[in-house]
């Protein structure tokens, strides 16, 4: 059984669902199975066609303190984590998924690492595919980091490397937040239903919050596909992420932006020719977006596996 929170930091765990009926049950299962029990638990459900309010209502009358909100429209996951991030009156906010399910000592590492300074705290994870592929997104364990805005962008949006920058990864799922810096960033910008995690890292980054990785892995993220995902959809949020970003970036980095994500989209749409000529013209995409392309060639490979 989960022990009461004995932090003097107060924690809110958030979880946002959209048809989520074959995987939200083991979600909830294990933010209430927590080893240290969050002080609140919001269930925001954005409009499911499924049976997920359903199954979300059969646990909240087992558990009372659960607090669900269901849109009678959809919003995207941004705008639903933040309604339970503004009703909250938690010190720390946990963001949960309905496809991933937590290690028992989740918040308990979340809130050791916000009790020692940091504001932004992201936990190692592993990622699991249909076909059996595992990735590992695991950190090196970071404490109260500070980082250039403006170097983070590039970091983020165009993969550009500064030495000495050490990040990890920075996926909303594995992410807690104090919840002043969130209600001062205005929380995830509703606008971006994908890529909601890298814009809301560069804007804490600008305004000079502390980050903090963990070196445990504490989720286990599913690889579920939606509306919302997949190869082209990405695209578009990546060119809204450079666009709004593009005062952070040189006209000529800003311009490579855009031609990384168009050798990207002609690999999703197999427009293969385009592809090879567009990196043949290009070569200096090669040395200076290095990450970008080890992505790009780790994604390949991935897909490779899926087609075996």
């Amino acid at each position: 059984m989960a022990n009461h929170n004995s932090f003097s930091l107060s924690c809110a765990a958030i979880l946002t669902t959209h048809n989520a009926e074959k995987t939200v049950v083991e979600a909830i299962t294990s933010i209430l199975s927590q080893d240290v029990a969050p002080d609140e638990i919001f269930i925001v459900d954005d409009n499911s066609l499924d049976s997920t309010p359903i199954l979300i209502n059969d646990f909240k009358k087992m558990h009372p303190e659960i607090v669900v909100i269901l849109n009678q429209q959809n919003h995207g996951q941004s705008f639903t984590r933040n309604q339970a991030a503004f009703h909250a009156k938690s010190d720390i906010l946990v963001f949960f998924d309905d496809d991933d399910i937590s290690n028992s000592s989740r918040i308990r590492e979340h809130s050791l690492m916000h009790s020692r300074g940091s504001q932004l705290v992201y936990v190692s994870s592993v990622k699991k595919y249909e076909n059996g592929h595992v990735v590992e997104a695991l950190n090196k364990s970071v404490e109260q980091a500070s980082y250039n805005g403006v170097d983070l962008a590039k970091r983020l949006i165009l993969g550009k490397i500064d030495d000495g920058m050490l990040i990890g990864w920075i996926p909303a799922a594995t992410l807690s937040v104090l919840r002043s810096i969130f209600i001062r960033l205005n929380g995830f910008d509703p606008n971006f239903r994908r890529l909601e995690d890298s814009d809301f890292a560069i804007r804490a980054a600008l305004e000079n919050a502390k980050f903090a990785w963990s070196n445990q892995l504490l989720v286990e993220r599913r690889a579920t596909f939606s509306e919302n995902k997949g190869g082209l959809i990405e695209m578009k949020h990546e060119l809204q992420l450079l666009e709004k970003h593009s005062d952070l970036l040189s006209k000529n980095e800003f311009e490579e932006g855009k031609l990384l994500i168009k050798v990207r989209k002609y690999y999703f749409g197999a427009h293969y020719l385009k592809l090879i000529y567009t990196l043949l013209l290009h070569p200096q995409l090669y040395c200076r977006y290095p990450v970008r392309v080890v992505r790009f060639i780790t994604r390949i490979l991935h897909d490779r596996r899926k087609a075996i």
